[in-house]
This record gives structure tokens, C-alpha cells and sequence, in this order.
């Protein structure tokens, strides 16, 4: 049996993002302090908050999981609190797109740096919507 042969195709996606997400913070994290620029603190936002984007991912997603009968669910609030961190980061994303689109035109589509943070700002909408249905309970016809 494959390991991954229970999980839905979009939550394999979500997972793939957010390690995306967790493996690239982490290596500008660390290029960042191995050779420090000249934008000092500044420089380490971006990263830190993919870091935080993919550990919020992880987290409502990690229940969802059909292998992880043991895992208990997040409390409320933190889940609350990974959906806000995932919605800021796709408005950031949306505006840095928009931003992008204003400046280039229609060719930041062959930027793929562009394109992945857009991806990044897919997994962040995921995020916030996933977390306000978990926190507040709407019941949908969307199946996890």
C-alpha cells in the first residue's frame, strides 16, 4: 500500500505547498544569517513568515490526514491564529502581484519566482478559509 494512497489529491497538493514554503523559509533563513544584508531585520520577514505560513499549513492539515487517527485537533485559537497568519500572507501576495502586474504587464507570468509565490499565496487562502470553517463551524458540501 502506498503512503500516500488515503489522502485526497488537493490535500497532497496543500502538503506539498507547505513544505514548499517550509523548506524554502528555511534556506533564506539561513542564507540571511550566514551573510547578513543591508536591509538588516527587514530581510528576514518574507522568510520567517513562510516558515510560519507552512507550519500554520501543516497544522489544519495534519487531522485531515486519513493515517493520523491519534493526532487530536488544534485548539480553537491557535487555528484561528494559523488562518489569520495564512490570510495576511495571501493579501501580502496578492498585493505583491498586483504590484508586479503594474510594473511588467502581463509578463511576470514567465517569472517563476512570481508564480511560486503566487502558489504561496493559494496555500495562505487555503489556510484562513479551512481555519474560519474549522473555527466557526459552517458546515459545507466541500469534503476535506
Amino acid at each position: 500500500m502506498k503512503p500516500w494512497s488515503g489522502i485526497p489529491t488537493r490535500l497532497r497538493i496543500v502538503l506539498l505547498a507547505a513544505t514548499g514554503s517550509l523548506v524554502l523559509g528555511l534556506l533564506e533563513l539561513g542564507a540571511a544569517v550566514l551573510r547578513p544584508s543591508t536591509d538588516g531585520p527587514r530581510g528576514l520577514i518574507l522568510p520567517a513568515a513562510l516558515v510560519v505560513l507552512g507550519l500554520a499549513s501543516w497544522l489544519i492539515a495534519l487531522p485531515k490526514l486519513p493515517l493520523s487517527g491519534r493526532i487530536r485537533r488544534a485548539p480553537r485559537f491557535v487555528v484561528a491564529v494559523a488562518g489569520l497568519v495564512g490570510g495576511l500572507m495571501a493579501l501580502y501576495v496578492c498585493a505583491d502581484f498586483v504590484s508586479a502586474f503594474v510594473d511588467a504587464g502581463w509578463a511576470i507570468l514567465a517569472d517563476s519566482v512570481i508564480l511560486l509565490f503566487a502558489l504561496f499565496g493559494g496555500l495562505g487562502s487555503w489556510c484562513a478559509l479551512t481555519a474560519a470553517r474549522e473555527v466557526f463551524g459552517a458546515r459545507s458540501s466541500i469534503r476535506h
